[in-house]
This record gives C-alpha cells, sequence and structure tokens, in this order.
C-alpha cells in the first residue's frame, strides 16, 4: 500500500468528548500484516508528524525512526511497510510486555504528545482491582472477539482459498487472544456424535476445530491468572436439531468435566470482587434457557448479542447511533463488524472477511474512544489486533471508575 502523507481520515464524534493524544500501533488482517498507525488528537499542528521505531525510544539514546509520516488529520490510521511476525502463544508471557516496535505522535516543537507499543494486557483486569474490584460485570467495557474459534495463522503473500477468505475471522489462537487482552469469546458449536471430537467450533455450517483446543487454551490462560473470562456458547449449527435437549445438556456436561474448577456462581449483577472473593472467574453464558434453566447453578443468561448484519460503514455506524441511544439493563455485545451476503460473496463484491475488517476496524476503534464507550458492555469484532479495543476498554474502565463528582470531563482524570 502506497502510504499517503496525512493517512486515511477517520471520521469523530467529538460531542462531550475529552480528546486527549492517542497512538496506536495496529496490524492488518491481511495475510502480509503490515503494521498500522492509528491516532486520535484533538488539535492538529502544521508540522506534527508520527513515528514507528524499532527500538524503545524513550529509552534515553537517540533511536531513529524506522518509519515517520506527517499528520494533516485530528484522526487517522496509516499504512507502514513494516510488518508484523505473530509470537506463538506457547512463548508469550503472562506479564504485560512490549515487543518489537513502538510508536510516538511529535509536536512541530518535537515533544512526544503520545507513544505506545505493541503490547500484550495478560492481567489487565486484576491488576485494576483497586478500581474494578466493586463494578457489576455487566458494567464494565469488555473487549471481545467475533467467532472467536475459527481463528488461523495466516502469513505471506499467497492468494488466499475460500475458507481462509469467509470461515477464519482472527489471526490468533485463544490463548494468544488471552494474552492479549481478550475477555469475551464468542463461540459456535456443532455436535458430531460420529466422530473422535463430537464438540468441534463451527463458523456457519464449516467446522474449523475441536472445542477441545479452545477449552485446553482457556485452562491454560486461567491457570496463570486471575482474569474474568466470558465463554458464549451462542450459537448451535449443527447437531442439535429440533432443540434437542440431550445434546445441549451432554455438551453442558463436557464443560463441566473441563472447566468446574473455575466457572462462577451465575449472577449477572455480580462484581469483579465476587469472583474473585471465591476464585471462580469463568463465566459461561449459554444461549438456549431451557437449557439455563436446566442448569442453574452452572450457565449464565446470555448475553445479548446486537448484531447489525450490516455491509457497509454508514449502516453499521446507523446501527449502533440507534443502539446506543437505547438504555441497557442486562448484558449486551455490540458485535462490531460487516457482514458480507451470499449474493455478495458469489458475485465477488466481497473479496473477503479480512477485507471487510481492514475497512472497518480503524472506525470501530474511533468510535468506541468516543462516547459509545462510556455505556458500552461487551464490544466484539473480526482480526482483533486491527483494533485498539483492549487498550480503549481499559482505558474507558479507568475512567469510569476514577471519575467524581470534580471531573466534568472524563479525560480530565488521565
Amino acid at each position: 500500500m502506497t502510504v499517503v502523507s496525512g493517512g486515511t481520515k477517520v471520521e469523530v464524534d467529538n460531542k462531550d468528548y475529552c480528546r486527549a493524544p492517542r497512538i496506536a500501533i495496529t496490524v492488518s488482517a491481511q495475510p502480509e500484516k503490515f503494521l498500522r498507525l492509528l491516532w486520535d488528537i484533538e488539535f492538529v499542528r502544521e508540522g506534527d508528524w508520527i513515528s514507528l521505531f524499532d527500538e524503545d525510544p524513550q529509552g534515553g539514546n537517540k533511536i531513529v525512526p524506522i518509519f515517520s509520516a506527517e499528520v494533516k488529520n485530528t484522526s487517522g490510521v496509516i499504512e507502514t511497510n513494516f510488518t508484523h511476525v505473530a509470537t506463538n502463544s506457547s512463548e508469550l508471557r503472562y506479564q504485560s510486555l512490549c515487543s518489537s516496535y513502538w510508536a510516538v505522535y511529535f509536536t512541530k516543537s518535537g515533544s512526544a504528545s503520545a507513544v505506545s507499543c505493541l503490547k500484550t494486557h495478560p492481567t489487565w483486569m486484576y491488576d485494576m482491582r483497586k478500581y474494578l474490584g466493586n463494578v457489576e460485570i455487566k458494567r464494565l467495557f469488555i473487549p471481545g472477539t467475533h467467532d472467536s474459534g475459527s481463528f488461523a495463522s495466516i502469513n505471506g503473500w499467497s492468494p488466499l482459498n475460500f475458507i481462509e477468505k469467509f470461515i477464519y475471522t482472527q489471526d490468533e489462537d485463544i490463548l494468544s487472544q488471552l494474552i492479549h487482552g481478550i475477555r469475551y469469546l464468542d463461540l459456535r458449536v456443532s455436535s458430531n456424535p460420529g466422530m473422535a471430537d463430537r464438540w468441534w467450533i463451527n463458523h456457519g455450517v464449516a467446522k474449523v476445530q475441536p472445542l477441545r483446543i479452545i477449552l485446553e487454551d482457556v485452562k491454560k490462560f486461567l491457570r496463570k491468572t486471575r482474569e474474568i473470562v466470558i465463554l458464549d456458547f451462542h450459537g448451535f449449527p449443527n447437531g442439535f436439531k429440533n432443540d434437542d435437549s440431550n445434546s445441549h445438556q451432554d455438551l453442558v456436561n463436557y464443560l463441566k468435566s473441563e472447566l468446574s474448577e473455575w466457572i462462577a456462581p451465575p449472577n449477572w449483577n455480580s462484581t469483579c470482587d465476587d469472583l474473585w472473593s471465591i476464585n471462580k472467574t469463568l463465566i459461561l453464558s449459554y444461549n438456549h434457557m431451557d437449557t439455563v434453566n436446566a442448569n442453574s447453578t452452572l450457565l449464565w443468561a446470555p448475553v445479548i448479542q446486537k448484531w447489525p448484519n450490516a455491509q457497509d460503514i454508514d449502516a453499521l455506524k446507523s446501527y449502533f447511533t440507534k443502539i446506543f441511544a437505547g438504555h441497557h439493563v442486562q448484558s449486551w455485545a455490540a458485535m462490531a463488524e460487516l457482514t458480507p451476503t451470499l449474493w455478495s460473496i458469489l458475485t465477488y463484491q466481497t473479496n473477503s472477511l479480512r477485507e471487510m475488517a481492514e475497512e472497518v476496524n480503524p472506525h470501530v476503534s474511533s468510535w468506541f474512544r468516543g462516547p459509545w464507550g462510556k455505556s458500552s458492555n461487551i464490544v466484539a469484532v473480526d482480526f482483533f489486533r486491527g483494533t485498539d479495543i483492549v487498550e480503549t476498554a481499559i482505558e474507558w474502565n479507568l475512567r469510569k471508575t476514577r471519575k467524581t463528582e470534580t471531573h466534568t470531563r472524563i479525560c480530565d482524570i488521565l
């Protein structure tokens, strides 16, 4: 991609919104994994610029940037020609670390207005327990992924096949998603009694991988942290004909056998401290009320997914503008991604889910840094590393929980 000075402009609704200077590094959803710089600042001045570094520029030594570009808009995204090579999740550590790249927003005078890095967030909730402890789960801003189990690590320049274009929605496996800060996993499970692994993660009718693999990653993560994780069993696309209660109960029994050590007692009014005090930090949300009622000590009521089924950015924004004008009393998820139609796929109007994510993710980052973030509960995205949704959630939770009557603007506390 040819970088245009000033980047792609991203519109921000700044009504009642204090825009503290911000810069983030995101990762392209395309197989090449180009790094992108996303920024947002209240006032841009002639001569401002942004830079990418492959060493920490705050280390005291004079570090030369590997990429720089002039800034002409108050917000936007610029793609660089530098790529990201994902670290195998087994090599990631359970402490927050910067890896490989740093970004800085510079003013004309050369002072740094904002600094960030490619960073993991394995323990962000418990690290913030002083502020989050007395907050109900349904009042938190929780970063999530859509079709979380539909992942595959694809790096390189070779053409994508159909599955790589329209089945996979994430590049990172579940352990990597969790270590990078995701706390809501959207799962669609099929029952396949004739197979060695009965339970599979599906995307639509396509089986992607055994549920067993997802649960093993969740258990690895919970053994090492005290983070609160939501597993939302939201769809049952195959093997549950006619609301087959036996299949649902078999699945619940399997989940109980694998996860009982961590399963929190169901109550969406619970606070973080309620779960931490009993060391039960796994929420099993299940989108089948008869099964929930039959397993009331294990299963939480379904997360309400607000699904726009939108094919373009304007439709997506219009849908959520209406949603955020309402009042929400239950736990709910903003499913913030574009959805292709069968016709758009067959007529090649839509090239891939990756391309759709490339288009919408910078806007999603901007929208939820704005006023929508204040009343968000769960926000689920495709190819989450193309957004800064984790950092946005962390900052909004801090803003909301530290706000006092003396602070008239939310960002005054930062």
